[in-house]
């Protein structure tokens, strides 16, 4: 017995001096250099997400902005900066939005052919806008040579850019580095016109780049589809099913938190609505003020029910303003999201703040009004999570009518929040997630990516099985045929 003791203690006296050991232990771990190459206004909300996790694991980076950028900060604790001087187009600014907004509520009173006709071409013409913006940028780069002599001799590891607009990649592969028919159809044409606008909008604005400065025949599409790996802000729990690829990692609403302590003023305003709760009103960072008939419908909505609003507004302040309604020019939305008081969410239908609804189990009055924004509220519309209006031509009975039924029926705030509960039921937060797997598909000929050498093989295959089954058949025919007149 004293001896099992003596033997105990022995091994206890090595655990601890290995415990010790792994004590003392540090691990070392060298950080990457990393140029990041984002797109302003809301995109660059997510990328700075991304940028603190990796300057939390001490990796160097290095930030190209422009001199104009809205968002994007020349100094920062997180990052250096490469600021390119005046290369932005000034169409693209607060007036360009309020513009693309009054063409948009517009469109939404024309007839549905001809609103589909023109939503493509005025996609086109953004398109056009915003490309040849990044052309401008990505051009004043490699016509500077001592910049790209400072960019070679950084020697980055790794360009991370936002995959919106390919111009970035150039830097990345130049010496500078080491249900219902109707919809199908609509989704289909949607999808053969962005094909036609790649080819003859967008690969058009960086043809000359190209030639002059890499060798002929390089395909920018090609060298956008070869990157690494995508971090696509996608979560399946929210989109629809579609096809995947190994190197994709979906990392939809990464950029959510739990809910901070809102300031003082904040939390009094927030408990001041008793129990009734706050329904909270945000149409993003770009929208600054809708038209004033709109305006004026919303508010007198507002005024009208029994909780308080807190609205997110730019511009002259509605004459039909209720004294539940508070307007500020900014905001905590995720903070304010998370509160326990937080009824209702009304929203433009932009991709953080629908993330941040679902994070946070929030239902939500849809006012969708640019880009994808329709295809985000439908989604969470199809899911009894959201109700979608028609801005265009919303009335304030009908505004009040459509916020009566997202506040008082539980099927929305059920719906939200099982999103909620699959939303959050993963191994990983998404930035924590990684894949390092490259689809092989990229390497292939077309013909081969779609089977179509597989399907002329077969083709070719069977034609000639048949041809010669009929061959054969003919022969017998004819033999059994002379046989029969030697018989005669």
């Amino acid at each position: 017995s004293s001896a099992c003791k003596e033997s105990n203690n022995i091994m206890r006296s090595k655990q601890l001096s290995s415990l010790t050991c792994l004590l003392f232990v540090t691990c070392c771990c060298h950080g990457g250099n990393i140029l990041v190459w984002p797109e302003d206004g809301s995109h660059w909300l997510n990328m700075k997400v991304i940028l603190r996790k990796l300057h939390s694991y001490s990796h160097s980076l290095t930030v190209v902005r422009s001199s104009k950028s809205w968002y994007i900060k020349e100094n920062s604790s997180l990052y250096s900066t490469i600021t390119v001087n005046s290369v932005e187009t000034e169409d693209v600014g607060p007036d360009y939005f309020k513009m693309l907004i009054e063409r948009s509520l517009a469109l939404q009173r024309m007839s549905s052919f001809f609103r589909f006709l023109e939503q493509q071409k005025d996609i086109a013409n953004i398109l056009k806008v915003f490309h040849n913006g990044a052309l401008r940028m990505v051009s004043a780069i490699f016509d500077d040579a001592a910049l790209v002599e400072r960019l070679r001799e950084a020697k980055f590891d790794l360009l991370l850019t936002d995959p919106a607009f390919p111009a970035s990649v150039l830097l990345a592969n130049s010496s500078t580095f080491p249900w219902f028919t109707m919809y199908r159809m609509e989704n289909f044409l949607r999808y053969l016109f962005s094909l036609l606008q790649e080819r003859y909008i967008i690969v058009p604005v960086y043809r000359e780049l190209l030639e002059r400065h890499f060798p002929p025949g390089t395909n920018l599409l090609t060298m956008q589809q070869s990157a690494d790996i995508w971090l696509m802000r996608m979560d399946f729990v929210f989109e629809f099913p579609w096809p995947t690829m190994l190197n994709v990692v979906y990392m939809g609403g990464f950029q959510c938190q739990p809910a901070q302590a809102l300031p003082t003023e904040l939390e009094e305003f927030m408990q001041s609505s008793g129990k009734h709760g706050v329904v909270i009103m945000s149409l993003g960072a770009v929208v600054s003020a809708l038209p004033t008939a709109i305006t004026e419908a919303i508010a007198t909505a507002f005024a009208e029910i029994p909780q308080k609003v807190l609205w997110r507004y730019h511009g002259e302040r509605p004459s039909t303003l209720g004294k539940n309604t508070l307007l500020l020019e900014w905001f905590p939305q995720n903070d304010l999201l998370g509160h326990p008081k937080t009824c209702v969410f009304v929203s433009h239908g932009g991709t953080n703040g629908i993330y941040e609804a679902i994070y946070h189990g929030v239902p939500v009055l849809a006012l969708p009004l640019l880009f994808d924004q329709f295809d985000n509220v439908l989604q969470l519309q199809v899911r009894g999570a959201a109700r979608v209006l028609k801005v265009a031509t919303l009335t304030s009975q009908e505004f009040l009518e459509a916020l009566k039924d997202v506040l008082e029926n539980p099927l929305y705030r059920s719906s939200i929040r099982k999103l909620s509960e699959l939303h959050h039921d993963r191994p990983l937060s998404p930035l924590d997630r990684a894949a390092h797997l490259h689809s092989e598909g990229n390497n292939l000929p077309w013909y081969s990516y779609h089977n179509i050498d597989v399907l002329a093989f077969l083709l070719t295959f069977t034609v000639i099985a048949l041809l010669t089954l009929a061959y054969v058949c003919k022969l017998l025919c004819c033999r059994k045929s002379i046989k029969k007149r030697k018989v005669e």
